[in-house]
């Protein structure tokens, strides 16, 4: 997928210096390397015409304007040559140049082109350029196909929001409005009591959808009591709804720390997105969590299920991994799946720890 992204950063301009010789040294390298061998050639025969005349006893016939002539004619023909030669030698340099400039303007398809004449170290030069403009595409191309998943993410999110709230909390609220309006019909008391007794069943099933929908957006166990606390909530309420068995376990040494924020939050996404793919796709009837804080925090969620092969999964944005990967990476960590068709699953998440039980260099 071809992507043209908006212009880098320009460079500094070169310092522009008044000096006649940082001037020359400042020039091309071909017009340097040209300048040069102009000048050695030029000298070299202004001094060999002198020379041959002197050896040959002809000093009488050395004359200024033999002597330039021949410097001309020999300095005329070196620089075609050296010209010709050079320029060759220097498309390679020239190429690199370009498609520097051409890349800093934005266009991450520019490669420079190998050419019949370049030496080996200037084609490897141009090769490992060419792979880090191939690897700064790739990591382009990973980033809009984040990007688009993360936006897909949300808007399903939403969509999903506004589903259970219109379907359920609205519903249950329009029942609870159309039986106030029969209410204030009725003159029996036996009635007023059973509407209100209807009512108060429903208000507090409500409450229950609207709790379990604010524990899917923002868990307050989590902020209040930590992670361990937030899983054993999350796994309870999932546990009562479905046939499954689903169990947690944790290191008893572990259960009073507080990890940061963040990773708090991550540990709690992946495992909620895990447990999700586990309960809707793995046909699995036992699924295990797992947390560890050891010597790095590890959390992982198995399932005796079907399986899936890891090499494809990522192509099935459904699954979720691409966003669990990347949230491991916001707290420099990685994700790791362990999956065979029939063999069940494992995701795991590894977060190091760098001093022991010393996080703060997570915050």
């Amino acid at each position: 997928m071809a992507k043209v992204l908006g212009k880098l950063k320009q460079p500094p301009p070169r310092t522009k210096n008044s000096n006649f010789i940082l001037k020359l040294l400042q020039l091309p390298l071909l017009l340097k390397v040209l300048i040069a061998n102009s000048i050695i050639v030029g000298g070299g025969a202004f001094v060999g015409t002198w020379l041959t005349t002197f050896v040959s006893g002809g000093e009488d016939h050395f004359t200024i304007e033999l002597a330039l002539l021949l410097t001309f004619i020999g300095l005329s023909f070196s620089g075609v040559v050296n010209f010709v030669v050079l320029r060759a030698a220097f498309h390679p340099l020239t190429e690199l140049v370009q498609t520097s400039a051409a890349v800093r303007g934005g266009d991450l398809k520019a490669r420079a082109k190998s050419s019949l004449v370049t030496d080996p170290q200037m084609e490897e030069l141009a090769n490992t350029f060419n792979t880090m403009l191939d690897t700064l595409e790739e990591r382009n191309d990973q980033l809009h196909s984040t990007a688009t998943q993360i936006i897909k993410a949300q808007e399903d999110e939403r969509t999903r929001i506004a589903r259970e709230l219109h379907d359920e909390t609205a519903q249950s609220l329009t029942a609870v409005m159309v039986r106030l309006k029969l209410l204030e019909k009725s003159s029996s008391v036996e009635d007023l009591k059973k509407g209100l007794s209807e009512m108060r069943t429903i208000l507090s099933n409500t409450m229950d959808e609207v709790r379990e929908l604010s524990r899917n957006l923002r868990p307050s166990l989590l902020d209040d009591q930590g992670l361990v606390a937030a899983l054993e909530s999350y796994i309870q309420a999932i546990s009562e709804r479905l046939p499954r068995k689903i169990t947690f376990q944790q290191e008893e040494a572990e259960q009073a720390i507080r990890l940061p924020e963040m990773v708090e939050l991550v540990c709690y996404r992946v495992a909620q997105e895990a447990l999700t793919n586990a309960i809707k796709y793995s046909q699995a009837t036992k699924i295990e969590v797992h947390l560890a804080t050891a010597d790095k925090i590890t959390l992982s969620v198995t399932d005796d299920g079907i399986g899936f092969n890891p090499d494809t999964a990522y192509e099935k944005t459904g699954l979720g991994l691409v966003g669990m990967r990347e949230r491991a990476q916001l707290v420099s960590g990685n994700l790791y799946i362990n999956s065979k068709p029939g063999k069940g699953t494992e995701v795991r998440l590894e977060i190091p720890l760098k001093h022991g039980k010393d996080t703060s260099y997570l915050q």
